[in-house]
């Protein structure tokens, strides 16, 4: 089931409280929609990356299904768009438990991602 959209919990029909965008819902081993998230309180700029599997390819097709369309994208001019969310709308990682697949996407994108913080509990560390 590839969703690769825009989920938004709200307290009324016209103001969410934060937006949380699916990269991908699957797992296994076939790159493209594996399970990574992107989340952030409606009145933030940037992201908090849930789970990393290989989370690039679902913000390409993300942008294709217009899920950053209420975002405000920092367009710098060297980046192609993904490279711009990469590099200026996501602020960490949270990685939920220690398999290698959830970081597997911190370890491709790391020579183009800029320096963020890595959450995660001090087991999974």
């Amino acid at each position: 089931m590839e969703n690769h959209g825009v989920h938004s919990l709200s307290p009324t029909e016209t103001s969410a409280i934060f937006e949380l965008v699916t990269l991908g819902d699957s797992s296994g081993i076939q790159d493209g929609n594996l399970g990574a998230f992107l989340f952030r309180a409606s009145s933030e700029p940037r992201y908090i990356v849930l789970d990393a599997y290989t989370f690039v390819n679902g913000i390409d097709v993300s942008l294709t299904n217009n899920a950053f369309k209420d975002l405000e994208l920092n367009e710098d001019k060297k980046l192609y768009l993904t490279g711009n969310i990469l590099h200026h709308h996501i602020k960490g990682y949270l990685i939920n438990h220690g398999r290698p697949y959830h970081v597997a996407g911190l370890l491709i994108t790391a020579s183009d991602d800029s320096n963020q913080p890595i959450y995660a509990f001090k087991s999974v560390n």
